[in-house]
């Protein structure tokens, strides 16, 4: 069934995914409905997409849309659900944004078509990876014009999920952890010479760049690259030796981290549906 595609939620992540489907044409303003209860904090998205419905009242817009966005924090997706399942049309479609939260908790209060995606804060340069799984009431139909929607910004991965806490940290996680890495490199370049901290950081962002096309467009392999950079007996090796030692213990330490605060959400999240 299709119909409009409505939005609740329009804080930072569901701002950046919304607004990147309409920019690279994932979905036209006269489709969309969103609800809002602040106009006034959208007024330039507003004019920008004049065709665009805005609902002030979730429940009107759950009314006119056969599929619906859930974009708000995980706390508050049942609460919204509860609030719009009696006015829900038929064989609604809800897709929801939260990775801790399993569509199978979410199914003891909506029986109904659920998916699961998650995007990722960099889905607005058009380059990104978004996770998609299903539950088995959602149609291959369905499954297909989400995927349609979300290919136009970036490439998209449908995976089991039982994935999704390791998937999230490669994609939607990921653009914190890689300016990480960048932010404490560059500081301690800057600290070691006279060299500014804002002339370093450019440097590690321009060279970053540089790395990540020659990855991408000329499809090298990480170790390949590495033994390129790194010849025998050079600075490169010197430094590549420190990092194969400590590193993997670091990633280590932060997917266990990661890992464990996704049980915990997952915990909690279920025994806030059995209230």
């Amino acid at each position: 069934m299709e119909g409009k595609v409505g939005f609740i939620g329009f804080g930072s992540m569901g701002g950046v995914l919304l607004r990147a489907l309409l920019r690279y044409g994932g979905l036209i303003e006269q489709e969309v409905v969103v609800a809002t209860r602040s106009r006034d904090k959208l007024s330039g998205f507003i004019s920008r997409y004049p065709g665009m419905k805005m609902e002030r009242s979730n429940v009107k817009l759950a009314e006119s849309c056969s599929t619906v966005f859930i974009c708000v924090r995980t706390a508050d997706v049942k609460g919204v659900i509860e609030e719009i399942k009696p006015a829900l049309v038929d064989g609604a479609h809800i897709i929801y944004i939260s990775g801790g939260l399993t569509m199978g908790t979410v199914a003891r209060i909506y029986d109904g078509k659920i998916s699961k995606v998650m995007p990722s804060v960099i889905c607005g340069t058009g380059s990104c990876v978004t996770l998609v799984c299903h539950n088995d009431k959602v149609t291959s139909e369905e499954k297909e014009r989400v995927a349609e929607w979300l290919s136009k910004i970036g490439k998209v991965k449908e995976i089991d999920e039982d994935q999704f806490g390791v998937g999230a940290d490669l994609t939607s996680c990921s653009p914190a952890f890689m300016a990480a890495v960048m932010k404490y490199f560059a500081a301690e370049a800057a600290g070691r010479d006279a060299i500014a901290l804002e002339e370093a950081e450019e440097m590690v962002r321009t060279t970053m760049m540089g790395t990540l096309l020659l990855l991408i467009k000329r499809q090298i392999p990480f170790d390949r690259l590495i033994d390129r950079v790194a010849t025998e007996g050079g600075i490169t090796e010197a430094g590549m030796k420190v990092l194969d030692e400590k590193l993997p213990g670091v990633f280590g330490e932060m997917f266990d981290a990661t890992a464990a605060k996704h049980d915990a959400i997952k915990a909690e999240m279920v025994e806030l549906y059995r209230a």
